[in-house]
């Protein structure tokens, strides 16, 4: 019975050790999956970022672009009325000097006509 005790103990104690080695096994088999998945999603985010990196520098140079195009528009305008106003300028100065032109003649003649008077 001893025998048999002992031999029935081995054969607990060796399926045991079995199992535990098994257990280890599967827990690293686990533990590498885990960490591959962690890689695979740390690799996914950070090429996710890379594409939300893009598209906001692409909307940060399309809104600089737009903003530059408001930009030249404003100016373009700006100097279109500059140019407006200048010329609305020198045509009311050419009408101020046609009159006083006309005025000074009209003072020529009376003072023409007052000499021979």
């Amino acid at each position: 019975e001893a025998a048999t005790d002992l031999a029935s103990a081995k054969e607990h104690a060796k399926q045991a050790r079995q199992q535990l080695e098994d257990q280890a096994r599967l827990n690293v088999n686990r533990s590498e999956a885990t960490s591959q998945k962690e890689d695979i999603q740390s690799a996914r985010l950070s090429e996710t970022l890379k594409v939300i990196a893009k598209a906001e520098a692409a909307t940060d140079l399309a809104s600089a672009k737009e903003h530059a195009k408001q930009a030249r528009q404003q100016l373009e305008d700006q100097a279109r009325l500059n140019v407006n106003r200048s010329e609305a300028t020198s045509q009311k100065e050419d009408i101020q000097s046609a009159r006083l032109s006309e005025t000074l003649k009209v003072i020529a003649k009376a003072e023409a006509a007052t000499d021979l008077a």
